[in-house]
Parts: C-alpha cells; structure tokens; sequence
C-alpha cells in the first residue's frame, strides 16, 4: 500500500515539475489588445526580469503596474514589498504563461497508464499470493 501512495505523489511531482503552464512570448500591442488574467514575465532593457502572479497586476496604456517578484539569474524569486510599474517604454520582451495542451494530455495519459499498469500488477501479485496459499492449505501446510 505504501508503495502506491508513493507512486501516485511521484507521479503528482512530475505533474508539478513538467506544468501544463509555459512562459510564451507575446508582443506589448497584443499584450494591451488583448489583457490576460495569466502569470507574466517582464524582461526589461537592462535585463532585469519581473514575476506576476496572475490577478496580480493591472496593463494601462503605457505601464504594467502591480505587487510582483524579482528573478534573479539562478532562477530565484525575490517577492516585492512595494508596487512595482514598469513602463512599456523600457519593456524588452513579455513572456505570458499559456496552457500546452498537447503536453498536458500526454502527461495525463501516461500518469493513468501507469496507474492502470500498477493496479493490474497488484492485482496479479494478489492473486498469485492467494493461489499459492490454497495451494500450500491443500498440500495440509
């Protein structure tokens, strides 16, 4: 029993690592056209990189304002106690955190395959265990 409870949170932490939510670069025109309630990522021209959080940010006609993180280069995040606005003048690229749904019906296939080839497994474990008993009470063990 342990063994499974094991193997279905791996296969959660998998799920988490891996994500179904992928940073993808859009433009500032399509990011104004088009506002999204998703994660950002903000790169600015002197290559600083800001986090936020979806909801946490509002997009006005020439700024990005909202309570977000610093990344540092080792992929750290630093949470911001202030509000942070960056103008849309010194944005150097957006990065908005789309679904892969391609990958994320995979991962989901492979995460029930697994679990169905494991059921079966425990399934045929307990049925030889339970042969070789009646076997064994047969032979008057």
């Amino acid at each position: 029993m342990k063994r499974i409870v094991a193997f279905g949170l791996n296969v959660c932490l998998l799920l988490q690592f891996s994500g179904c939510y992928t940073p993808q670069l859009t433009s500032k025109e399509e990011l104004i056209s088009k506002p999204t309630n998703t994660g950002l990522v903000v790169q600015t021209n002197d290559q600083v990189e800001y986090y936020f959080a979806r909801g946490s940010y509002t997009i006005t006609n020439d700024s990005i304002r909202g309570k977000g993180s610093l990344l540092l280069e080792n992929g750290a995040k630093v949470n911001l106690d202030s509000t942070t606005a960056i103008s849309l003048n010194e944005v150097e690229n957006i990065k908005v955190e789309k679904i892969q749904v391609v990958g994320t019906v995979v991962l989901g296939a492979i995460a029930v395959g697994l679990a169905v080839l494991i059921v079966m497994g425990i399934k045929s474990l307990m049925e030889d265990t339970t042969q070789s008993i009646a076997e064994g009470i047969g032979r008057g063990l």
